[in-house]
C-alpha cells in the first residue's frame, strides 16, 4: 500500500499534477504512518533576511512570517498567497538558507519560543523511535527526500503534505494542539553539520514565538586562518509597540563598515534590491575563482566574531 502510493507521488511530480491529487494520496494513508512527534529543547530561534538597500527594518513585523498578500511564489510548506513562518535552529542554517555571499549584509532576527498547546512533527530527523514499521521508516525517508531536495518541482507534493499536517490536529489530555514541522534544511550541504528548521502557521507563530532582538551582519573571509567571519555592524531591540531601536542609523552602519573594511569598500545593490559591500583591492586574490565581484582583503582586528566552522565554498 505505501510503495504504492510512493509511486503514485512520484508519478504525480513527474506529470505536475495538482494539490489536490497530493491531498488524496495523503488522505489514503493518513493512517497508516506514525510520524515522530518531539519536543524542542531551543529557547531560542532564528529567522533572516537580506537588508534593505535604503533603510534599516523598522518593525518587527517586516522580521517575521510575510503578509501573504505579497507571497506571489510557492514555497517548500506554502502556496502562493499563503503565508508560513520558516524558522531555524542555529545562525550557521540562516546563513545557509539565506544563502549569503561575501561582504553581503543581512539581518538575523533572534526569536523567543514560549511553547503553548504545542507539538512538533519531525520529518526525517533521525532518532531512537521505537515500534515503528519498516514501511513507515521508508515512506518518512523518502518524503525527507522531498522536503531536502532544492527541486521546486517538488513543491505541489510538499505544500499539499504541509496543509493535511498542520490540519490534522492533536490532542493531548482534552487540549487541542497546534502543528509545528521539524525538517532537515535543503541546504545543509553547503556544511559539515546537521541543519535544521521549523515551519510553524502564522497565528501559532503569534502565540508561541515573539522577536526579542534583532543584529546586522555582514560576512567576510579569513584567507589565512581559512574560516568565515561574521562581524556584527549593527543591533536592534524591539519596542512595546513593534518598532526597533537601533544602535545605529543606517548612515552610520554604513560608516562604520566602511571603517571596518578601509576606504576600498563600498555599496552595490542588485537588481532585487539587496545590499552588499564590496572591495576591489589592488593585487588581491579571488575567494570565489569562477566570480569576479568578490575578492579576498586584508581585515582588520575591529569587531570581528570567528564562526570555529568551515563552511566555505
Amino acid at each position: 500500500m505505501i510503495n504504492a502510493q510512493m509511486e503514485r507521488i512520484k508519478d504525480g511530480i513527474s506529470n505536475g499534477a495538482d494539490i489536490q491529487y497530493f491531498m488524496d494520496i495523503y488522505n489514503n494513508i493518513w493512517h497508516l504512518v506514525r510520524w515522530h512527534a518531539m519536543t524542542l529543547q531551543n529557547d531560542v530561534f532564528y529567522r533572516g533576511r537580506i537588508a534593505n538597500k535604503t533603510r534599516l527594518f523598522s518593525n518587527a513585523n517586516e522580521l517575521k512570517y510575510p503578509p501573504r498578500g505579497i507571497v506571489k511564489q510557492p514555497g517548500r510548506l506554502n502556496d502562493a498567497g499563503e503565508s508560513i513562518a520558516y524558522l531555524t535552529t542555529s545562525t550557521l542554517c540562516t546563513l545557509a538558507e539565506l544563502n549569503v555571499d561575501y561582504y553581503q549584509i543581512f539581518c538575523e532576527a533572534e526569536i523567543a519560543y514560549n511553547p503553548k498547546n504545542i507539538v512538533f512533527f519531525s520529518i526525517g530527523v533521525k532518532g531512537d523511535y521505537k515500534g515503528v514499521a519498516e514501511q513507515e521508516d521508508i515512506f518518512i525517508d523518502f518524503f525527507n527526500h522531498l522536503l531536502t531536495t532544492p527541486n521546486k518541482s517538488y513543491y505541489n507534493a510538499t505544500f499539499a503534505f504541509a496543509h493535511k499536517m498542520f490540519n490534522s490536529g492533536s490532542i493531548i489530555n482534552s487540549n487541542k494542539q497546534d502543528i509545528g514541522i521539524v525538517y532537515n534544511s535543503a541546504q545543509e550541504g553547503k556544511t559539515n553539520q546537521h541543519l535544521h528548521n521549523i515551519a510553524v502557521q502564522p497565528h501559532v507563530f503569534d502565540r508561541s514565538f515573539s522577536i526579542t532582538k534583532a543584529i546586522y551582519r555582514i560576512m567576510s573571509y579569513n584567507k589565512k586562518e581559512g574560516n568565515i567571519i561574521l562581524n556584527d555592524i549593527n543591533s536592534g531591540t524591539i519596542l512595546k509597540d513593534g518598532s526597533m531601536a537601533w544602535e545605529r542609523s543606517f548612515e552610520r552602519m554604513m560608516e562604520y563598515c566602511n571603517d571596518m573594511f578601509g576606504n576600498d569598500a563600498f555599496l552595490v545593490h542588485d537588481e532585487n534590491g539587496q545590499g552588499a559591500i564590496i572591495k576591489y583591492p589592488e593585487g588581491s586574490g579571488r575567494i570565489i575563482d569562477t566570480d569576479d565581484t568578490f575578492y579576498h582583503v586584508g581585515f582588520k582586528n575591529h569587531g570581528l566574531t570567528k564562526i570555529e566552522i568551515n563552511i566555505c565554498k
